[in-house]
């Protein structure tokens, strides 16, 4: 076996949170019990979950050392005092705290995929979620137009139907026609649960080269989602949310690799300055138009793909900014 990730673990939540950051890697997942010698030797990265360490450093202790191994350890668990022998023991190289961490998980991973599979978050200040659910459609189809297989998971209940949105576009039939297009609703106006969540995001990355996810910024369940992804993308109604945006603004500079701020509308001044200054090192720009921010003909703009998918395609070639 080759060109793969071993995750040595026997936690559920643990694999669904690493498929999250591996980006079409394949990972191979063992308990501790269960590992072979060929599979720890072949592997082109080793990740141990802090919990497993203690019984699989006996059961590998005269195997030969795998090629880059690094233990995984979880925030929210008691920090074990005997952490950097069982690190020393196996071999590891570094020691990785999740999910902050997260984004070292991804550089490593990304060694092993023939594309950068990329996850956006779709972050509406506003209550209705309407801007984030034409926003979300806008980028779908401006990325099946520029030929991405893309997926799309509406994890936020709003007034807007996601799917009769894209139903109700105009498309270019030659354009739309290079890629394709997943959308996946969840039921009613609750968010999934984390590890749900989690896991759906893991499969849907690992089989397209572009994931959004429409998500509601006020729920924990995001707040996690935010570290694995590449980019959070917050539609801003200059007429409507632009004070909501700040609070949104500093939840995803302080979480996601990169921030990208889309101003819908004629800011004034001090808001687009306030905003900016928010930002820091993240982008911002803006559209004009004639439509409301929330209204669904904002899918039949052009211009308005164009800029959101300029958006992504920059934070692609853009370095991460923290982690």
């Amino acid at each position: 076996m080759s060109g793969f990730i071993l995750l040595i673990t026997d936690r559920t939540a643990l694999h669904h949170e690493i498929t999250c950051h591996t980006r079409g890697a394949r990972v191979v997942t063992r308990s501790p019990e269960s590992v072979t010698r060929r599979e720890w030797t072949d592997a082109d990265l080793v990740w141990i979950d802090a919990h497993a360490a203690p019984s699989l450093r006996h059961r590998v202790a005269s195997w030969s050392a795998p090629n880059t191994t690094t233990l995984l350890l979880d925030a929210a668990d008691r920090p074990e005092p005997d952490i950097l022998r069982h690190a020393l023991g196996l071999g590891a190289r570094t020691v990785v705290t999740l999910p902050d961490g997260a984004g070292h998980l991804r550089r490593q991973a990304t060694q092993l995929t023939e594309f950068m599979a990329v996850l956006v978050v779709i972050l509406d200040p506003t209550p209705g979620a309407e801007i984030g659910t034409v926003t979300t459609a806008s980028l779908a189809l401006a990325a099946t137009a520029a030929g991405e297989r893309t997926s799309v998971i509406d994890a936020r209940g709003g007034t807007l139907d996601l799917h009769r949105t894209l139903t109700g576009a105009v498309l270019d039939s030659p354009a739309s026609a290079r890629g394709t297009l997943r959308v996946l609703s969840t039921p009613g106006t609750e968010p999934p649960p984390a590890e749900e969540l989690r896991g759906l995001v893991g499969d849907l990355t690992g089989q397209h080269t572009l994931t959004l996810v429409h998500a509601n910024p006020y729920e924990p369940v995001t707040w996690h989602l935010l570290h694995s992804a590449d980019l959070a993308l917050i539609p801003v109604a200059a007429e409507r949310s632009g004070l909501a945006a700040r609070g949104v603004i500093e939840l995803s500079t302080s979480r996601a690799n990169n921030t990208h701020v889309h101003l819908i509308g004629d800011a004034d001044t001090d808001l687009a300055e306030a905003l900016t200054a928010l930002c820091g090192t993240s982008s911002i720009t803006g559209h004009l138009s004639a439509l409301p921010a929330d209204d669904p003909d904002q899918v039949n703009d052009p211009a308005h793909r164009s800029a959101l998918w300029d958006a992504v395609a920059r934070s692609r070639a853009r370095p991460t900014h923290r982690r």
